[in-house]
C-alpha cells in the first residue's frame, strides 16, 4: 500500500514541472529587463512595443502551458498505479474471509470509481492551470500574466536613461513581489489566489486520500467490514490528535466527516466543532491522516491507548527555539514556512541574475543564506527530519558575496562618521545639508510608495483616533528597515556590565502583560513614541521602571543590554542635525515643489530626533539617564 512518503514523492514530481514554469516566466522577463537597461529612452520604447505584442510573451505561455498540459495528462496513470497498489495490500483480508478477490483489471466498479475521482482531480488542474487563471500577486493584488510582464516593461521604461542605480531601485520592489508571490492562480468567484504549486500538490494528495477512502468502503462491504480505523502518524495537528488510531462504526464516522457530534467504538465522545470552528474530515484540508476498514469487536485496534498517549505527551513536549516552547507539530509549520521562504527567496535571485540587478542579488542570496542556517538550527533543535527536497528551485544556482552586504542602495555612512568626530556646535556650522539631502532622497527613491501611502493614511487615522496603538509611520520604518528583527535573548546571569536599561510595562489586564513581554522578545515590534523622539523607551533607573510597572493591576519588566556593535547616538547631536535641517528645509522652494507623499513624510522624519536617527543608520538615542531604542535588533533581552 502506497504511504504518504510515496504520495509526497508523486506530487514533488508535479510540482517540479510548476517550478520549472515560474523559472521560465522568470528568466524571460528577467532577460527582458536587462536589455532594455541598456538602450537609450527611444531605443528602449522600440523594444517594449516589440516584447509586448511580439513573440517574447507568447512563447514564455506556452511553455507554461506545456508543462501544465504534461501534469494533467499524468494524473490517470498515477491513480491507477495508486488504486492497483491498494487493492493488493486487501488481497489477504479476502483470502482470510473466503471472499472472491477481483483484480482492478477485471474489476469495473473499482476501475470506474477510480476514473471517476481522477478527472475530478484533472478538472481542477485543468482549472489551476488555464493561462487566463494564472499570475502574481503584486503589493496584494493579483495580476494575470501579460498583465505582470506589461507592468514590469512599464516600470523599467519609465526609469531608463536615469542610471543604473536608478534604474535598479526602481523595478527592485516589483521583482520582489514577483519573486516572493511564486506563480499563482486566483478563484475568480472568491478572488482568492494562491500559489499555483501548492494548489497542484494539495488536489494530487486530497485526490489520492479521497480515492484511498473511498475504495475502502468497497473492500470493506465486499469482505464484511461494518467499520473503519483512522491511520496514525507522529505530531498530529490538534485537532486531531486524540481521534488518531481510534476506531468508529460506519455510522458515526459519517457523522464526523459531516460536522456532526460522534462517538468512537470505544466511547470517546468527538464534538463536531473544536476550538470554536467545525472540526475537519479525515483526509481532507490538509490532513495526512487515512482510514481502514475493519469489523468492530474482532480487528484489534493497532496502537493501544498506553500507545496514541506517549505520542500526544512527545508530540507537546516539543521543545525551545529562541526562549519559546514549540510543540512537534508546531516545529513542522515553522519548517514549512522556513521552506516557503527559502524558495521565495530564490525565485527573486534567479529574477534578479537574469535582470542584472546586482544589489537584489547580493541581499536575496544573503535571505537565502540565513534563512537556511536558520532551518538547520530549528531542524536540529527539534530533532524533526528535514525536507531539502522542498527547498530545491529550477534554475538556482548560489552566488558568492561579500560578508558585508548593504541592504540598499544608499549609505549615510559618513554622515554617521561626521556626526561622531564633531560636537554638537561643530555639526550645526559644518553639517552638508545639500549633500545629505542627495543621499536622503536616493533612501526616499528606495521606499515602496504603495506601503508608505498607505502608512501615511493610517498615521492620519491614528492622529485621529488620539494616538492609540502602534505609531504607523514607525511600523513602516521598521520593517523597511530591518529595525523589527528579532532581539538575542540571553540569561539572568548575562545581565551585566555598565550598560544595563530596563523597561516597566502595566496594566489592568495580565494577558496583555504576557502579550507584550512575549511580542518584544518574539513577536511584533511595536512602535512606539515619546516626548524626546519616537521609539523605544528603556531607563538606567530599576527604580523608576518597577514604579512604572506598579501603576496597574498588573506588571512586568524587560531587561535590556546593547550589543556591542550597536551604533549609538547622544541626543545633543541628533538635536543639531535635526535643527540644521529643519533651517535649511523652511520656505525651501525646492522642497515645496516636492509631490505632498515626500513633504509629508520628511517632514516627520526630520522633525523628529528618533526617526532621523534611524534613518541616519543609528540603532540607539543616547537620552542620560534613558535610552531610545530604534532598532530591537540592536540589542539583548533577557529571556
Amino acid at each position: 500500500m502506497i504511504n504518504e512518503q510515496q504520495i509526497e514523492l508523486l506530487s514533488e514530481r508535479l510540482m517540479s514541472r510548476i517550478d520549472e514554469a515560474n523559472t521560465r516566466f522568470l528568466k524571460g522577463i528577467g532577460s527582458s529587463i536587462a536589455r532594455i537597461k541598456k538602450l537609450t529612452p527611444s531605443q528602449a520604447y522600440q523594444l517594449v512595443q516589440i516584447l509586448k505584442y511580439g513573440g517574447n510573451y507568447d512563447d514564455i505561455v506556452r511553455q507554461i502551458s506545456k508543462y501544465t498540459n504534461l501534469n494533467i495528462k499524468e494524473i490517470d496513470k498515477i491513480f491507477e498505479e495508486y488504486a492497483k497498489t491498494d487493492q493488493m495490500f486487501y488481497q489477504q483480508f479476502y483470502k482470510y474471509r473466503n471472499v472472491p478477490f477481483v483484480e482492478y483489471s477485471k474489476n469495473q466498479l473499482l476501475q470506474t470509481q477510480t476514473l471517476a475521482l481522477s478527472n475530478i482531480t484533472k478538472e481542477a488542474m485543468y482549472n489551476f492551470a488555464r493561462t487566463n487563471a494564472i499570475g502574481y500577486t503584486i503589493n496584494g493584488q493579483f495580476y494575470g500574466l501579460r498583465d505582470v510582464f506589461v507592468k514590469l516593461l512599464d516600470t523599467a521604461l519609465l526609469n531608463v536613461g536615469q542610471g543604473k542605480e536608478t534604474f535598479d531601485n526602481a523595478v527592485r520592489n516589483i521583482i520582489k513581489e514577483i519573486g516572493t508571490s511564486g506563480l499563482k492562480t486566483i478563484n475568480y468567484q472568491s478572488g482568492r489566489a494562491v500559489r499555483l504549486d501548492s494548489a497542484v500538490k494539495q488536489s494530487l494528495k486530497d485526490g489520492l486520500r479521497n480515492l484511498h477512502n473511498e475504495n475502502q468502503m468497497i473492500y470493506g462491504k465486499e469482505f464484511g467490514a461494518d467499520g473503519v480505523e483512522i491511520s496514525v502518524h507522529l505530531n498530529p495537528a490538534p485537532d486531531h490528535e486524540d481521534v488518531q488510531g481510534k476506531q468508529f462504526s460506519n455510522e458515526e464516522f459519517e457523522k464526523f466527516q459531516n460536522d456532526q457530534d460522534a462517538v468512537s467504538y470505544d466511547g470517546v465522545e468527538f464534538p463536531a466543532e473544536y476550538d470554536g470552528r467545525d472540526r475537519r474530515s479525515i483526509s481532507q484540508y490538509n490532513c495526512y491522516h487515512y482510514i481502514f476498514p475493519i469489523v468492530l469487536g474482532v480487528s484489534k485496534q493497532v496502537y493501544s491507548n498506553d500507545e496514541l498517549k506517549e505520542i500526544k505527551e512527545q508530540n507537546e513536549k516539543g521543545f525551545e527555539l529562541d526562549g519559546k516552547h514549540y510543540t512537534n507539530y508546531e516545529g513542522t509549520q515553522l519548517q514549512r514556512d522556513l521552506e516557503r521562504k527559502i524558495r521565495e527567496q530564490k525565485d527573486i535571485q534567479i529574477l534578479a541574475k537574469e535582470s542584472d540587478n546586482q544589489q537584489l542579488i547580493a541581499e536575496s542570496q544573503q535571505n537565502i543564506t540565513n534563512l537556511t542556517q536558520k532551518y538547520k538550527e530549528l531542524s536540529k533543535v527539534s530533532g524533526l527530519p528535514t525536507k531539502m527536497e522542498q527547498l530545491r528551485v529550477t534554475g538556482y544556482k548560489r552566488t558568492k558575496i561579500n560578508k558585508t552586504i548593504p541592504s540598499i542602495n544608499y549609505d549615510f555612512k559618513k554622515y554617521r562618521d561626521f556626526i561622531d568626530n564633531n560636537y554638537s556646535l561643530d555639526i550645526q556650522r559644518n553639517f552638508d545639508y545639500v549633500d545629505f539631502m542627495k543621499e536622503y532622497n536616493k533612501f526616499y527613491n528606495s521606499l515602496n510608495k504603495k506601503e508608505l501611502a498607505e502608512a501615511y493614511k493610517n498615521y492620519e487615522q491614528w492622529i485621529n483616533n488620539g494616538l492609540n496603538g502602534s505609531h504607523p509611520i514607525g511600523d513602516f520604518l521598521n520593517k523597511t528597515m530591518g529595525c523589527d528583527s528579532k532581539p538575542e535573548l540571553i540569561d539572568k546571569n548575562e545581565f551585566l556590565g555598565k550598560e544595563c536599561w530596563y523597561r516597566g510595562i502595566s496594566s489592568d489586564k495580565k494577558i496583555q502583560i504576557e502579550k507584550y513581554l512575549d511580542d518584544f522578545k518574539n513577536g511584533k515590534y511595536y512602535a512606539g513614541v515619546g516626548v524626546n523622539g519616537n521609539g523605544t523607551y528603556a531607563t538606567f533607573d530599576y527604580r523608576y521602571a518597577k514604579q512604572y510597572a506598579e501603576k496597574k493591576k498588573y506588571g512586568g519588566m524587560l531587561y535590556i543590554m546593547p550589543k556591542d556593535n550597536a551604533k549609538i547616538i547622544g541626543v545633543d547631536k541628533i538635536d543639531a542635525v535635526r535643527e540644521t535641517i529643519n533651517a535649511k528645509l523652511t520656505n525651501n522652494n525646492e522642497f515645496n515643489k516636492k509631490d505632498k507623499l515626500y513633504r509629508d513624510f520628511t517632514n516627520i522624519i526630520v522633525k523628529d530626533d528618533g526617526y532621523l536617527a534611524q534613518v541616519l543608520g543609528y540603532d540607539i538615542v543616547d537620552l542620560l539617564s534613558d535610552r531610545i531604542i530604534l532598532n530591537r535588533g540592536s540589542i539583548k533581552v533577557v529571556k
